[in-house]
């Protein structure tokens, strides 16, 4: 009789550091993946994913407290800077005045398509841009957030941890790239690829082959708000338990931005 796989990993990283992580103990395989339990330098614990540890490229370096560190150390220093250079208030007093001096070339085709015609002023500048993209961006939350919320009832915390992991950076391409492959046939794709060739669907405990059916029912704005939330879920490797948080719900990722401000 053939010999029934270990879940347990050839190499125990128990005791090592990351960054601002040490870790505590081997904690489960998922997804392909295996997954350690850690503890921050802030003494919070949870699960992080081992390829995330050992990054070359945007690693997990602690639970969000480094970003949080950091991002205050950087606003104390450019105010500092500035009031030793300029005499002015500090930066986040003249934040507005900053934004407007800020470089900014709108997609105006695509604009177009959403009933703005948006040009350049006299003198080059794309002054009267900002607010009515943010106005196109507001109706594009809108329309996103009833999708989620359609989508939190067909799709269970374990078909989108799958969905998630077999379409790692797949968003940003699409963005980048320009392709015209819509973005929900894309999304099922690599589902359908990551169960055949590696088995995501076994890893995960889903059923691949119903969440295809499923996934070709909904509609392409359906695809675009799995997309969004997928693109979340890579862009905050620290900020994200895929274990608990329900990083699917727009009210999560508004939460998460409200905590950092």
């Amino acid at each position: 009789m053939g010999r029934k796989k270990s879940t347990r990993p050839a190499v125990d990283l128990s005791g090592r550091t990351f960054h601002r992580w040490t870790v505590v103990r081997f904690d489960a395989r998922r997804g392909g993946r295996r997954w350690w339990v850690c503890r921050c330098a802030c003494g919070t614990e949870r699960p992080v994913r081992e390829d995330n540890l050992r990054a070359a490229v945007r690693p997990s370096h602690s639970c969000g407290c480094h970003k949080a560190e950091t991002s205050a150390a950087n606003l104390a220093a450019a105010n500092a800077a500035r009031l030793t250079r300029h005499s002015l208030r500090p930066v986040e007093k003249t934040m507005p005045t900053e934004r407007k001096r800020l470089t900014f070339i709108p997609d105006v085709a695509s604009l177009a398509v959403c009933g703005r015609d948006i040009r350049p002023d006299e003198g080059g500048k794309w002054s009267d841009a900002s607010q009515q993209v943010n106005g196109v961006l507001r109706r594009h939350a809108m329309l996103i957030e009833q999708a989620a919320r359609e989508l939190d009832a067909v799709l269970s915390p374990k078909e989108w941890n799958l969905i998630a992991d077999v379409n790692n950076g797949c968003a940003d391409l699409w963005d980048y790239s320009g392709s015209s492959l819509p973005m929900l046939a894309g999304i099922t794709a690599n589902v359908e690829d990551g169960d055949m060739l590696n088995k995501a669907g076994e890893a995960w405990g889903v059923d691949a082959k119903a969440l295809v059916r499923k996934l070709r029912k909904l509609s392409p704005l359906h695809g675009e708000a799995i997309a969004d939330a997928v693109r979340w879920f890579w862009d905050h490797p620290d900020g994200v338990d895929p274990t608990k948080d329900p990083w699917w719900l727009p009210a999560f990722r508004r939460q998460a931005i409200a905590a950092e401000e």
